[in-house]
């Protein structure tokens, strides 16, 4: 009985979700996408506003961070580039974008485990996209 109820809350608590061949708790997905953005906007900051913590950076990041938590596909998101419904305000997306060009190529000698995970993830979830369009 103990071991049914353990089981039964354990599958309510995680659900898994197949990403760059990993399985990641899916609850785990805005976290994880939120960390990677927070780090880029931190490298894009550092380089381009030397006197440290910026109002600008800092209101991106409280925008990325309520637009992940307004997610309408909740926690079974793919990353915000591969979405097919795009939330950002037209001027918060271009400094999005700008933080990304920046700070994508660099995080492979600034956080290269974080960015080869990311890689790995945003390839597996274009794979699936192909594959689901030569069907």
């Amino acid at each position: 009985m103990a071991q049914e109820n353990h089981r039964q809350k354990d599958s309510q608590a995680v659900l898994p979700k197949i990403t760059g061949g990993h399985i990641l708790a899916a609850t785990m997905q805005r976290e994880k996408e939120q960390e990677i953005c927070f780090l880029m906007i931190d490298l894009y900051c550092r380089f381009h506003h030397p006197k440290g913590d910026c109002l600008q950076c800092r209101q991106l990041q409280d925008y990325v961070a309520q637009r992940l938590a307004l997610c309408p596909y909740g926690d079974l998101k793919s990353f915000c580039s591969s979405c097919t419904s795009h939330c950002y305000q037209p001027d918060m997306q271009r400094r999005i974008c700008a933080v990304m060009r920046f700070s994508g190529p660099r995080m492979l000698l600034h956080h290269p485990l974080v960015a080869l995970q990311h890689l790995a993830a945003t390839i597996a979830v274009k794979l699936t996209k192909a594959a689901g369009k030569g069907r």
